[in-house]
């Protein structure tokens, strides 16, 4: 059955203010929406094309998913194993007297006849011992057994190396792993780095393998420095679609994690907005620096350190410089070809536990910072 199909205009008076179903975040007048064809409820555009259709639960309009293969037709029984024919050395089920009849293929000693009443019949050779394969098979068997197990040792091997040299899927271990350990100073010019190799080669600072691997320092330094000012860009001009997809995949997934839970301060509206309010505090964003402290060259995050951003709000810490108060340590991550910035420690459990109600958490970038 046909679907209506989706109305597309801007949004109107009854509807500013209300949530689009997918991101949550309030409609504005006048914004391009797209209204569901089947439900009615209206959408960001944007939200609409990411989502591929109504993402309101159970409504038809939303994303359709592909229909299964046409089943294959049942497969033919095999046919029957015919039955050996009767033959001169094929005893027979059982003797016309009704009890049994047992053959021995061995000749008798002296080269008499086989007992049984079948004296004068040729000998059948000798008969394979009961728990033994036939012979002829043994060989093919065992063959066959060796080489499957050589193919399982050859997949794990390799399965091993993979893990080895990249640490898991993309990074991100279903458990803690242990980052590099935070820089002790947290001015601009002091930093804690990996080895950059023997002879400290500048093309080996991001390491044989890993995300990061075949990076200079310099490149690892531009592309942070990148990512955190499209970032705080975003947040200032108050571009939704620019700051999410500044985030890394590990910080986008956290945060549509903790939407899910129905709390507002967790929820994906009041992230926006709350970060939109800060951002709206912000002086030159585009001059942000930012300069790398340290790197993980397993998971590709790295630690750096921001400076550079004006800010006209209000904060509790006492930075060096009155002038240049949005400063501190933050993180960004390297990932599937993308840099990605992780804003605040909670990320994950390693910079929790290490940061979290710290004496020192007034190194953090924005520690302490609110809008007037």
């Amino acid at each position: 059955m046909t679907q209506p199909e989706p109305i597309r205009r801007q949004a109107g008076h009854d509807e500013t203010g209300k949530y689009c179903p997918y991101c949550r975040f309030p409609l504005k007048e006048k914004t391009e929406v797209v209204a569901c064809g089947v439900c009615g409820s209206s959408h960001h555009e944007d939200c609409w094309a990411e989502n591929g259709g109504c993402a309101v639960v159970a409504c038809e309009g939303g994303p359709q998913a592909e229909t299964a293969a046409a089943a294959s037709p049942p497969p033919s029984p095999a046919p029957a194993e015919p039955r050996p024919p009767a033959g001169p050395n094929v005893p027979p089920p059982s003797a016309p007297s009704g009890k049994k009849v047992i053959t021995v293929d061995e000749p008798a000693a002296g080269g008499a006849g086989t007992s049984g009443g079948n004296t004068g019949a040729p000998p059948a050779g000798p008969r394979t011992p009961p728990g033994q394969p036939a012979p002829g098979r043994s060989s093919s068997d065992r063959n066959l057994i060796l080489a499957f197990v050589a193919v399982v040792a050859v997949g794990l091997i390799g399965v091993f190396l993979i893990v080895q040299a990249f640490g898991g899927s993309d990074g991100e271990d279903p458990v803690p792993t242990a980052e590099t350990s935070e820089p002790a100073p947290a001015e601009a010019d002091a930093e804690t780095t990996a080895d950059e190799g023997p002879g400290g080669a500048a093309d080996s600072f991001g390491g044989p393998s890993g995300p990061l691997a075949g990076m200079s320092r310099s490149e690892i330094q531009q592309g942070a420095q990148r990512v955190i000012r499209d970032y705080h860009v975003a947040i200032h001009d108050g571009d939704r679609s620019g700051m999410w997809n500044a985030l890394s995949r590990k910080k986008r997934q956290q945060k549509i994690e903790e939407d899910r839970t129905g709390d507002y301060e967790d929820s994906l509206a009041n992230f926006y907005s709350t970060q939109f309010e800060f951002g709206s505090q912000l002086d030159s964003p585009e001059s942000a620096k930012a300069k790398v402290l340290s790197i993980d060259r397993r998971t590709g995050a790295v630690d750096v350190y921001v400076s550079g951003l004006g800010y006209n709000g209000s904060c509790n810490a006492a930075p060096p410089d009155p002038d240049d108060l949005w400063t501190g340590i933050t993180w960004v991550r390297y990932e599937n070809g993308h840099w990605g910035y992780e804003p605040g420690y909670s990320t994950t459990q390693q910079r929790r536990e290490r940061w979290e109600n710290a004496p020192d958490d007034y190194r953090l970038l924005g520690f302490g910072c609110n809008p007037q």
